[in-house]
């Protein structure tokens, strides 16, 4: 595991600290080519729904252009924060995520 992907999971682990941990790593990142791991964990909580765009800010923060893996964790994760926040889905993030999806679909 790198630094990047130590760095996000730590931010996962803050509980109510989230919003403050990804904003202290996000500056740290970089983007991960196999981020199966980030998706998979936060798959697994309910950060998506608890801070649905520090989720899509960390999210963005180590996803890549070409990830190899976690298409179906990515999908599910962009559903649960559209679904908390709507207005999620015209951030440019979001938009950058999404045509990922579609691209590699």
């Amino acid at each position: 595991m790198g630094s990047s992907e130590n760095l996000a999971q730590l931010a996962m682990c803050c509980g109510t600290e989230f919003p403050d941990a990804v904003a202290t790593v996000l500056p740290l990142l970089s983007k991960l080519t196999r981020p199966e791991g980030v998706l998979w964990f936060l798959k697994e909580k309910d950060l998506a729904e608890k801070y649905p765009g520090d989720t899509l800010k960390l999210i963005d923060g180590v996803l890549d252009d070409e990830p190899a893996w976690g298409w179906e964790e990515l999908r599910e994760l962009l559903g649960r924060i559209s679904a908390t926040v709507p207005e999620l889905r015209d951030d440019p993030r979001f938009l950058r995520l999404n045509a990922l999806l579609r691209r590699f679909e």
